[in-house]
């Protein structure tokens, strides 16, 4: 299958869960937030191994979608 209207209807379809929270339970180095504490789309590129470790959990608990984490960004 090639993109996600393929799956419709053949497959009850699993998004992730919330962002936000999960990055609250990180341990988060000040250094991540470079002065911008609660952008969270900032630690895409500053904290990426812990926004990786988010979303492949997601992954292995069988989530057909992962968004990304980018809900504040414009």
């Amino acid at each position: 299958m090639k993109n996600i209207k393929d799956f419709i209807g053949k497959k009850v379809l699993t998004f992730d869960g919330a962002m936000g929270t999960q990055i609250q339970a990180l341990s988060i180095p000040d250094s991540a937030w470079q002065g911008n504490e609660g952008c969270n789309e900032l630690l895409n590129t500053t904290f990426k191994d812990g926004i990786i470790k988010i979303h492949s959990s997601y992954a292995k608990a069988g989530a057909n979608i992962i968004k990304t984490n980018t809900f504040g960004a414009i």
